[in-house]
């Protein structure tokens, strides 16, 4: 497995995929385009009339770059810290307990995906970050979500318009600047943060028993404690993942990935993150001719890290300090990190603590994916105990 010549070699250095786009698979290289200052984030397009979607992509740290980046990222960092991961998590917890003891009697079968895995972490964000309907206000995000990178049909852009302008609204008397970045981060954590509690769940229920032998479901509480701290870094850079493709019904073979044993919520989390994170590529334009891995770059050329491979690459660079090992480039890493992974983490954590404790997943379910930019399960059903 650690040979110089062993799986590695199975991760080829960047490569061109013609017309101007390059791929790059090894952890070592993506590292060194998400460091370097001349590769930026692509452009979001023109903006819009101030309450649209638009003006939005236009006014926010994720699209945007050099000074104004750094500017509208440190107001992104500063509502962050006020936001306690124990306590994001301990809220995520009983709001999802609630929502599931709301929907039915045991035995019931619920859709974790349409009541959960969206609704719970962004309404307890809404409920720190000033909104007196968080329930409400997860509806909205939801809907800007869907077209927050540029591309989405007409339809779906003018109800996140009037989404945007809701929340716009709702969190007045702030300043702009500050209602921004407060959007922001309920837009940025509400698909990621969806796909990972449904993807991790869907591992989970289809696991390998201990000793081998069929998948089995779990109905355990998990472990309470607050989530390790994330690698760092972005939420919501992405891929279309798979345009509802059937998803393989089970973890890889071969790979001893959550064989057996009782995975702790914070154990399940990190080896999603590194093996099939929600955001799996981040893209990236050459702002000027650069040189990566022995290739050149020219100015005006695509890459595309691709992070899902680099998971797979047994020689990963040493992360940065302060950063979990174990979730690998899943929170991205270099000049534009996530600035949320732990709080991101403690909110996924804490919808999950509440399907192991009220729910029996169900095994060999397939799971198909939703066509967007972050890899969302479509549904995903359990059992109420």
């Amino acid at each position: 497995m650690t040979t110089p010549d062993g799986p590695a070699a199975l991760l080829p250095p960047l490569a061109s995929s013609g017309a101007g786009e390059w791929t790059a698979r090894r952890d070592a290289d993506i590292r060194a385009v998400l460091a370097d200052p001349r590769f930026t984030v692509p452009p979001p397009g023109p903006g819009g009339p101030p309450g649209t979607v638009s003006w939005l992509r236009a006014s926010v740290s994720r699209f945007a770059s050099g000074d104004e980046h750094r500017g509208r990222r440190a107001l992104v960092e500063a509502e962050l810290g006020r936001l306690d991961p124990g306590a994001l998590r301990a809220a995520a917890h009983e709001l999802a307990l609630g929502q599931l003891a709301g929907c039915g009697r045991p035995g019931d079968r619920v859709d974790v995906m349409r009541l959960l895995a969206r609704r719970v972490p962004v309404a307890a964000l809404a409920a720190r970050l000033g909104l007196a309907d968080p329930l409400r206000a997860a509806a909205a995000v939801t809907a800007v979500a869907a077209c927050y990178f540029p591309g989405s049909d007409a339809r779906r852009e003018q109800r996140a318009d009037a989404e945007t302008a809701w929340l716009v609204a709702a969190l007045e008397p702030a300043s702009l600047d500050l209602t921004v970045a407060r959007i922001a981060i309920m837009v940025q954590a509400c698909d990621a943060t969806a796909g990972l509690i449904g993807t991790a769940l869907h591992l989970l229920q289809d696991r390998p028993a201990a000793g081998g032998g069929r998948p089995v479901s779990t109905g355990r509480p998990a472990s309470t404690g607050r989530p390790a701290a994330g690698d760092g870094r972005p939420a919501s850079t992405g891929r279309p993942a798979g345009g509802g493709q059937p998803a393989s019904t089970g973890p890889p073979a071969g790979d001893g990935w959550l064989a057996g044993g009782d995975w702790p919520t914070d154990a399940l989390l990190a080896e999603t993150l590194r093996r099939r994170p929600p955001a799996s590529k981040i893209r990236r334009v050459a702002g000027a001719s650069a040189d990566v891995a022995g290739q050149h770059i020219r100015a005006g050329d695509r890459v595309v890290c691709d992070i899902e491979a680099a998971g797979r690459d047994p020689r990963p660079v040493p992360h940065d300090a302060g950063h979990a090992a174990s979730a690998g480039l899943a929170f991205g890493a270099g000049l534009r990190p996530c600035p949320g992974p732990g709080q991101a983490l403690a909110l996924a954590s804490g919808v999950i603590d509440a399907v192991r404790a009220r729910c029996v997943l169900q095994p060999g379910t397939p799971v198909t994916y939703e066509a967007a930019a972050t890899r969302v399960p479509e549904g995903l059903e359990a059992v109420l105990r």
